[in-house]
């Protein structure tokens, strides 16, 4: 959960402008994805971050993380880890919003996953991140 650390870093410097991306990893990090995973058809990574947007309470204040379960994720070949998604919401209130934020996300350029900042405190960030 290296990633985890450098997500939550990030969150206190990417709050400026409205929609803000910065894709993960960034190339600074020493982290690496296997291309396989990186690969995966937009519908799979999409599938994860729905079904986790499905889980979250949407506090009015607060902050929620799910995390794909072990049993939903997807083995790469290349290093026999299973991968999934990492979801983080902060501020963000409805599942309609959730879910069109992860769409943001990974249907653009960011295959590893990305950090969105909307506006003021409304953060998410959904990533790729190893299970097991």
């Amino acid at each position: 959960m290296q990633l985890t650390g450098s997500v939550i870093a990030a969150l206190g410097f990417a709050i400026t402008a409205a929609a803000d991306v910065i894709c993960f990893p960034q190339p600074s990090q020493n982290i690496t994805l296997p291309q396989s995973i990186l690969d995966l058809d937009t519908s799979v990574k999409l599938n994860w971050a729905t079904t986790l947007c499905n889980q979250l309470t949407f506090p009015a204040d607060g902050v929620e993380t799910a995390l794909t379960p072990l049993e939903d994720g997807i083995e790469a070949p290349e290093d026999g880890h299973i991968y999934g998604v990492e979801l983080n919401v902060q501020e963000i209130r409805t599942l309609d919003n959730c879910i069109v934020n992860a769409k943001s996300i990974f249907s653009g350029a960011c295959p590893g996953g990305a950090l969105l900042t909307i506006a003021g405190p409304l953060t998410q960030f959904a990533i790729i991140a190893k299970l097991n």
